[in-house]
């Protein structure tokens, strides 16, 4: 089944438009103008070893940083990048339905050696104030195939509210 491409406005104000979609928004671009703002979001949800990440970024910072963790109990830096150009991009008002449509601001490669599990982007930036500005993004790593498969399993949040 195909999802339409256009969706209907009701009849509504764009102003009413963007209250639909962001009104219930605990947080969103935007939202922290003066003291300086840093969002990020990968191409995908997960990926297997050796494929290539597109991390899209909006900041208010002309320049961040990057860490990648792999997440659980004990927490484990698997790369890290500084010195990333960096520029705000606006975000749609329909954002929710038709994505941010930002352009790739940076792509690291997933290693060989990565076990499959949760790794968590830390982006961190300098704020307007001199302050730091960060923003956290997970994705998942698959097991390479044939291997056997863990006990657990980690369902990530934001693969399901879309």
């Amino acid at each position: 089944m195909q999802l339409p491409t256009e969706f209907p406005d009701f009849g509504l104000t764009p102003e009413q438009r963007r209250e639909a979609v962001r009104g219930h928004y605990y947080e969103w671009p935007g939202m922290d103008g003066e003291r300086g703002e840093i969002w990020g979001y990968s191409d995908r949800f997960s990926y297997c070893p050796g494929e290539t990440v597109a991390l899209h970024v909006s900041s208010t910072a002309p320049q961040f940083s990057i860490a990648v963790i792999r997440d659980g109990a004990a927490e484990t830096k698997v790369f890290e990048g500084a010195g990333l150009s960096a520029r705000w991009q606006d975000t749609p008002d329909q954002c929710s339905v038709e994505g941010c449509g930002w352009e790739a601001s940076f792509e690291f490669r997933v290693g060989d050696d990565w076990p499959s599990g949760a790794y968590r982007i830390a982006l961190l930036a300098e704020g307007r104030d001199g302050n730091p500005i960060r923003s956290h993004h997970l994705f998942i790593v698959a097991p390479q195939p044939g291997r056997k498969p863990g006990r657990l399993l980690q369902v990530a949040a934001t693969g399901t509210w879309t």
